[in-house]
């Protein structure tokens, strides 16, 4: 197997800095992403964990992830998930938001696998699902 890079860029017509907050912040991300139906955080600081719990269909699953990287100056985390149904343990996560306008902004959601041409549709597809949430959230804000 190679190693795949899977990235989705999405435009969201909302301030930057209101999108870095909501990730920023690490925690309610069930407010944006369907599949999560509950999650707790033990910090917001490097080395803090987040708890889902998630919902695929009938599946139910929990994920674990812990925070690596926070760069506020970029807009910018790195988040390793420790535990998780394949092909999603083992991913370190890179979330970055770059100001485009005072009402545009960039979101790039990316990774590296190490998997199959499924896993790696499965991986886009959250990110899609992700940068999709997140895109409904602020601009409905923003209205």
């Amino acid at each position: 197997m190679k190693i795949m890079k899977v990235q989705i860029t999405k435009i969201i017509e909302a301030p930057a800095d209101n999108i870095w907050k909501t990730i920023r912040a690490y925690d309610n991300v069930e407010s944006y992403i369907p599949m999560v139906t509950n999650s707790t955080i033990s910090g917001t600081d490097e080395g803090s964990e987040r708890v889902c719990k998630i919902q695929f269909g009938e599946q139910q699953a929990e994920l674990v992830e812990k925070l690596d990287l926070v760069d506020e100056e970029n807009k910018t985390i790195k988040v390793s998930i420790i535990n998780a149904p394949p092909p999603f343990s083992g991913l370190q996560n890179t979330f970055q938001v770059k100001s485009l306008s005072d009402n545009k902004a960039e979101l790039v959601i990316s990774t590296e696998v190490d998997g199959t041409e499924q896993a790696t549709k499965g991986i886009q597809d959250v990110f899609q699902m992700t940068a999709d949430g997140l895109k409904k959230l602020h601009e409905k804000e923003a209205n």
